[in-house]
């Protein structure tokens, strides 16, 4: 090979890792950066550093029948009988219809609540309905040509939540040592290969 092919081979390689086959390998690694944390977190509910999240609440908290996933686990709490032994609380706030928004208290918290909606409560996974994983996608955009790569939560509700969570409970979207070490593995054969594509 002269000095001029290898310097064509190198463009090459220089106009990849600044274009296209760049910004692919960091989309790649932001999508599983994603699901090594999200499986992590709802295996076991341990944050980067391998230790569990705080548990869920068990202080008081308001509820009502439209915060239950189906009727049949609001009756468990607002059925006929049951619904005369609750305290209620009256909000300042109205729904569509102009009534005022009354409330039960449960007591129990938040995790009497996951367990009433049938979801565990051995740790915490951040998992009700499952929109808030859903919807934590890959920003792309220019960033990913310079070696750059976002993950955030793509709608406002579920970005206020995924804020909310990490304000109460610690880090969220954090990669633990041992998937630094397997993304950045993977960023290494990304590089290699497009030496490889390009003869060198």
């Amino acid at each position: 090979m002269t000095v001029q092919q290898l310097n064509v081979k190198l463009d090459k390689v220089i106009s990849d890792l600044q274009g296209n086959e760049l910004s692919n390998i960091m989309v790649g690694i932001g999508q599983d950066a994603i699901t090594n944390i999200r499986e992590r977190i709802i295996s076991s509910g341990t944050n980067a550093e391998g230790k569990q999240f705080p548990a869920y609440s068990q202080s008081e908290m308001l509820v009502g029948c439209k915060g239950f996933k189906n009727k049949t686990n609001c009756s468990k709490v607002f059925g006929k009988k049951k619904n005369k032994d609750l305290k209620w609380v009256t909000l300042d706030r109205t729904d569509s219809k102009g009534k005022k928004i009354r409330l039960a208290v449960l007591e129990g918290g938040y995790k009497k609540f996951r367990e009433l909606n049938d979801l565990q409560t051995g740790f915490v996974d951040f998992t009700f309905n499952g929109r808030m994983w859903q919807n934590i996608k890959v920003v792309t955009g220019p960033e990913n040509a310079k070696g750059q790569v976002r993950i955030k939560a793509t709608s406002e509700e579920d970005n206020n939540k995924l804020l909310g969570n990490t304000k109460r409970k610690g880090a969220i979207l954090k990669l633990s040592n041992s998937e630094i070490t397997e993304l950045s593995e993977r960023f290494s054969n990304g590089v290699r290969d497009i030496f490889k594509k390009n003869g060198l």
